[in-house]
């Protein structure tokens, strides 16, 4: 059996309980940044999901990751906002 995980928006905690909590094969529904709460660290679940990909765990990209790309490619408003939102952590 798969185990699908969504929405990870860079909580490591969540991230690892949901891992305890697993067995076998991986599929990650994206939206691993933009947690932009207390504890949260893009680096960190970026990292860690890196690595379960290299061990045979698949993964697609979220919304979240999208506008990132497009704010940083400059296809995305130069706003407050956006500039905090897609920061790294």
């Amino acid at each position: 059996m798969i185990t699908i995980i969504p929405d990870i928006h860079t909580d490591p905690q969540r991230l690892e309980a949901t891992l305890a909590a697993t067995d076998g094969p991986l599929a990650f529904l994206g939206d691993f940044i933009d947690g932009g709460g207390q504890g949260t660290c893009d680096r960190t679940v970026l990292t860690r999901v890196l690595g379960l990909i290299d061990e045979a765990a698949v993964a697609v990209m979220g919304n979240h990751e999208l506008n990132a790309i497009l704010f940083h490619r400059g296809l995305r408003a130069d706003s407050s906002k956006n500039r905090d939102q897609y920061r790294s952590r």
